[in-house]
């Protein structure tokens, strides 16, 4: 990829890639980063330390599009900033918060998700799945292209051959059922 390809793309998922950094952005971040500064050194960062003009200059994975290769570098840089910003900070003993009072989106977020915490998610994707196959077959087919694919309602509609209100009932429908079997096993709703 040449540089002018690489920076043309860039500018083009520019206004994507200002979002990804908005959405991600730790609360603790606003105000001491900006934007425009994650996004230009995110794009430092894709360039490495040789120069893209380079024939040899293979830094983008080939297997992943630009907008998910753009998307990764730029939430890495977020926790670069995160690290720099907040770690040093955190490290100070008078300011310790033991890991009760931090927040799951700041755990995750800063990478301290605990093993127990990891196998139990995983536990409970498993419980999941294991009662999504006990759905009937039409009620997990929305539920797949609903929630795991992102289809629209209307296109849910149109691959299942039902009409717009009916896939909208049946995807309401579908949840409930999904709910309820949640609630019976004592698992807390996954979504």
């Amino acid at each position: 990829m040449q540089h002018m390809e690489l920076v043309e793309l860039w500018e083009r998922y520019r206004p994507f890639l200002s979002r990804v950094a908005r959405e991600r952005m730790h609360p603790r971040l606003v105000g001491r980063v900006d934007v425009t500064d994650i996004l230009q050194d995110a794009f430092i960062d894709l360039r490495g330390a040789r120069s893209v003009d380079d024939p040899g200059w293979t830094t983008a994975p080939t297997d992943l599009p630009p907008r998910v290769w753009f998307r990764l570098a730029v939430i890495q840089r977020l926790r670069m900033e995160f690290r720099r910003h907040l770690g040093a900070s955190t490290r100070d003993a008078r300011r310790e918060t033991s890991l009760d009072e931090v927040s799951d989106r700041e755990r995750r977020d800063a990478g301290l998700e605990t093993p127990s915490r990891v196998l139990s998610r995983r536990e409970t994707r498993q419980w999941v799945r294991a009662l999504i196959e006990r759905l009937e077959p039409l009620d997990r087919e929305i539920l797949e292209l609903r929630d795991i694919h992102r289809v629209p309602n209307d296109e849910c509609a149109r691959r299942l051959g039902i009409s717009k209100s009916a896939a909208s009932n049946r995807y309401r429908r579908s949840k409930d059922r999904l709910r309820l079997m949640l609630d019976r096993c004592g698992i807390s709703d996954a979504g």
